[in-house]
């Protein structure tokens, strides 16, 4: 099912290889999400088409740049500085744009979603409506599952009519703002709309 991530970032490494016909970039960048303390870690790869005849799937980038970047994701476990495991994700990247921003100017921007999830379990309703879904997906040549927990207002009345037909493997489309938390299943939190 299709998932896509969108993220303002700005790069801190980036490394270019070829292969075959494609120029494959590798490269890592910070976000500042408004629902994160501190700045994330994220890595990205890119692919381009060596043929200069054809155009490039999408712009160029490169260290310092500060990107809007979208693309699909998965999430992925690193070393930090403080030798802990953290978190993070890995886009592939689907779309590029440059912008005007200096480095220490990054501003908080959401981490955006855009996908199909399947219902795990049927909605709650209390003060918000909280559901477990599951995105499901093929990202970095691998079939991805990441579990999350939607919630939204008890009060949006566009949500609320349509709630108690949601049934445990409904497939919902869902556009909102991921959050991370640091539990210890390390679940991706979501606050979405569909």
């Amino acid at each position: 099912m299709p998932v896509t991530i969108t993220v303002l970032c700005y790069i801190t490494e980036h490394r270019k290889n070829s292969a075959n016909s494609l120029f494959i970039t590798d490269s890592s960048g910070v976000i500042r999400s408004r629902s994160l303390d501190s700045l994330l870690k994220i890595f990205l790869k890119g692919f381009y088409l060596q043929d200069t005849s054809k155009e490039l799937n999408f712009p160029s980038y490169d260290i310092e740049d500060v990107v809007i970047v979208m693309g699909k994701f998965r999430t992925v476990e690193y070393i930090n500085e403080k030798d802990e495991k953290a978190p993070t994700l890995k886009i592939i990247l689907n779309d590029l744009v440059h912008l005007n921003i200096k480095p220490e100017n990054l501003p908080e921007f959401p981490i955006l979603v855009n996908m199909t999830a399947v219902v795990e379990e049927p909605p709650t309703i209390g003060d918000d409506i909280t559901m477990t879904v599951t995105m499901h997906d093929h990202v970095d040549q691998a079939f991805v599952q990441i579990p999350m927990k939607c919630y939204y207002s008890a009060t949006a009345p566009h949500l609320t009519r349509i709630t108690e037909f949601i049934k445990k493997d409904s497939v919902l489309y869902i556009n909102g703002e991921l959050i991370f938390t640091l539990m210890w299943e390390n679940i991706i939190e979501e606050m979405c709309e569909y």
